[in-house]
């Protein structure tokens, strides 16, 4: 099992980040100095507080895709 997640992970480190995810990040970046210009420190509370939930929401997607990853691997090496 740790052969296969090895693998997972060795893939996902040598695909890096694409052009377009790159760009990406330009455009969020820009479009975020745009927006926070003149926030309140109560705004700024806000929208910490969002990006908290989200990130926990991130969290959860993650690891609901490692225990599938698993969860496959298991059922493909295991279950013979």
């Amino acid at each position: 099992m740790d052969y296969i997640l090895k693998i997972v992970n060795d893939i996902l480190e040598d695909m890096g980040q694409s052009a377009e995810e790159k760009l990406q990040v330009n455009i969020i970046c820009e479009q975020e100095k745009e927006f926070f210009k003149g926030l309140s420190k109560e705004q700024w509370n806000k929208y910490f507080d969002l990006e908290a939930q989200k990130g926990l929401q991130h969290d959860i997607i993650i690891e609901n895709a490692i225990k599938t990853t698993i969860a496959v691997c298991k059922k493909i090496f295991l279950d013979k």
